[in-house]
């Protein structure tokens, strides 16, 4: 069970023992943000003074990559969903503040649907996008955010996709040139290797 949960990062560890905590880094289950050699994304969401509402909120997430004179450029569309109603138990307006965790050099194209303007700063070494958005009972929210990647794939398309400890799992879609490559649930952290 603590092994499942690990796995489906439900479950992170921290040891001062360093042989240790680097024994549990190569299980990934320390919740660390990863080093890779290709396109990353991770998409972090905090709920500041919402309740228990991401009990209710639900996600889906679809990733637009389109190759183009050497150009990567991203598009990723989120559709947050609250079905449920005010009188559910600690159901309220979820006060999101979501955090894009992208390669290091990505730059911002365009953001629209959310409810402040995108800061952009470096952080774990990767170029973060962050804002605000509030989604309420019964309600649906899709925001969008628009960015290009510094990276030259060559061949094939590698994608580092990490969940966030603690989140449900959420659907996420990756299309690449317009077709669909992939359609699964994050129940984990996920690499993908698209051929081109």
């Amino acid at each position: 069970t603590i092994a499942r949960l690990a796995n489906h990062k439900h479950v992170m560890f921290y040891m001062h023992d360093s042989s240790l905590q680097k024994a549990l880094s190569k299980l990934n289950w320390i919740g660390e943000i990863k080093e890779f050699d290709g396109d990353y994304l991770h998409i972090n969401d905090s709920n500041f003074a919402g309740g228990k509402t991401n009990l209710y909120v639900e996600q889906a997430v679809t990733q637009e990559i389109t190759l183009q004179n050497g150009v990567v450029k991203k598009k990723i569309s989120i559709e947050y969903k609250n079905p449920q109603a005010f009188n559910i138990w600690l159901n309220g307006i979820n006060r999101d503040y979501v955090r894009f965790y992208v390669p290091n050099g990505s730059e911002l194209v365009s953001a629209k649907g959310f409810d402040e303007d995108v800061a952009t700063h470096e952080d774990l070494g990767k170029t973060v996008f962050e804002t605000f958005l509030t989604v309420r009972p019964q309600n649906s929210r899709k925001a969008v955010i628009e960015y290009t990647v510094p990276y030259n794939p060559k061949g094939e398309y590698k994608l580092l996709i990490q969940k966030q400890p603690g989140a449900k799992d959420f659907t996420y879609k990756v299309k690449v040139n317009g077709s669909q490559k992939a359609d699964f649930k994050l129940d984990q952290d996920k690499e993908f290797n698209f051929g081109l």
